[in-house]
């Protein structure tokens, strides 16, 4: 019984321990975004940890933003997705398009939404 709860524990030791990674990889990536990368460019990078596309890099990182908090832009900053879409002409997803490809400038805020930095 004892080799059973032995290794019972060791799996669960190695649970937290990859549990604690994703929160970093997630952070980091966050960071990444938030210091200029497109979104693709981190999934580029993050494919070895199994990022395999911008939306999965996206997605990993907001559920970041939510534990990261103090790491993200305090003060607002740029516009919705929406008013980009709506000022620019096109729809919403051609606006994250654009941001994953580096196209255009976002940040994400306090509360985990997508800001777009519109050059003036």
């Amino acid at each position: 019984m004892g080799e059973i709860e032995a290794a019972v524990r060791r799996l669960v030791q190695a649970r937290e321990r990859a549990a604690q990674d994703e929160q970093v990889l997630a952070e980091t990536m966050l960071r990444c975004f938030q210091a200029g990368l497109a979104w693709q460019q981190i999934a580029d990078s993050a494919a070895p940890a199994g990022i395999s596309s911008a939306e999965a890099a996206r997605l990993k990182a907001k559920g970041a933003s939510e534990v990261a908090a103090p790491v993200l832009n305090s003060e607002p900053r740029g516009i919705s997705v929406a008013e980009a879409a709506k000022r620019l002409g096109v729809q919403r997803a051609t606006v994250y398009r654009r941001i994953d490809k580096g196209e255009l400038k976002a940040v994400v805020d306090e509360a985990g939404r997508t800001r777009v930095v519109l050059e003036e």
